[in-house]
């Protein structure tokens, strides 16, 4: 009996599940699943973050694109003039200019300054060139000291930069102010404007700039003598080996003041004088279409020298051109650089 039992116990005992190996095996499966959840965690935040520096990257690139734009705007929509004003009965060589900054754009230049570059045509001798403020416009008075080592284009010449205070430029508006130019030698000149403003979409500095140039019939007096008795005794002869020169009448009539009433005949003159010298053209024919005037070169003995066929040529140069002499701003056209 006791045997039986025994047996049983046996049999009981061996029927028991090993739940050592089960739990082992479930905490594997546990941990397993645990990974792979992390490990798709984990992809789905690197795919996130990829995504988001993507967006990050592609918004930074639109808004410098947009500012890019937004410079370009501005630029675009401010114009920078000069203006020539000849002055008459004065000694040496003096002109006023006129500086105009226009504003189209919708936002204020804040911060703004003018410099102003001026570089011979031709190598010369040591010139000078001094300005001052005729006047103020606008409240707005630009004053101006000279520059060392701020010339573009390895030029020899003269830069200028703006002082005292910075100017503000309103949208819609146009300041202007007036300076009078003062060299002290006879000689063409190229002159380079910037208006210098900081960008409101970037803080960094941005250019706008015009060239023009000062030209000898905007120095010297011009004027226009019916003949050669008007002008006080002066000893004219004609200067040998110079070409007939074509001039057209409107532009003969603009240059050198020729009041509309009067006509252009054979024999009147048109004089380019200074403190140093006296030339003039003298009308030897008026073709048929009458809008050309064919002339000869006249000088007062002293004048007539080898560098008088230098200055010569210069002026036939100017009288040839399509720019409106009295108007420096039409030299050139304008630039805008960042």
């Amino acid at each position: 009996m006791s045997q039986s039992s025994s047996n049983e116990n046996n049999s009981n005992s061996n029927k028991q599940p090993n739940t050592s190996s089960e739990q082992t095996g479930g905490s594997n499966e546990l941990v397993q699943g645990l990974s792979n959840t992390a490990e798709t965690i984990g992809a789905s935040l690197q795919a996130m973050q990829t995504v988001l520096v993507g967006n990050m990257q592609q918004a930074a690139q639109m808004t410098l694109s947009m500012n890019k734009m937004m410079e370009e705007l501005v630029k675009r929509s401010v114009q920078v003039s000069v203006f020539a004003h000849k002055r008459s009965n004065i000694s040496g060589y003096q002109i006023n200019l006129r500086i105009a900054i226009s504003n189209r754009s919708p936002i204020p230049l804040q911060n703004a300054h003018v410099r102003l570059w001026f570089c011979p045509r031709q190598i010369l001798d040591k010139y000078h060139i001094r300005m001052r403020v005729v006047n103020k416009k606008d409240n707005v008075v630009m004053l101006f000291k000279q520059s060392i080592g701020d010339l573009p284009d390895k030029c020899d010449g003269m830069s200028f930069t703006q002082t005292e205070r910075e100017i503000c430029v309103d949208s819609g508006s146009t300041t202007e102010t007036e300076l009078e130019l003062e060299i002290d030698r006879l000689q063409q000149l190229n002159g380079r404007i910037a208006l210098e403003f900081i960008s409101p979409g970037t803080g960094q500095q941005l250019s706008v700039s015009h060239r023009f140039g000062i030209h000898l019939l905007q120095l010297a007096d011009c004027f226009f003598a019916r003949n050669q008795s008007t002008l006080e005794d002066a000893e004219l002869s004609v200067v040998s080996d110079t070409l007939p020169v074509n001039v057209d009448i409107a532009r003969m009539r603009s240059i050198f003041g020729v009041p509309p009433a009067d006509g252009i005949d054979i024999g009147c003159l048109l004089v380019v004088r200074t403190h140093e010298f006296l030339l003039a053209l003298r009308v030897v024919t008026v073709l048929p279409n009458a809008r050309t005037a064919i002339c000869e070169w006249l000088a007062t003995t002293p004048t007539v020298h080898s560098d008088t066929q230098d200055l010569i040529q210069h002026l036939v140069e100017e009288l040839s051109t399509h720019d409106n002499i009295l108007d420096c701003s039409s030299s050139s056209s304008s630039s805008s650089s960042s």
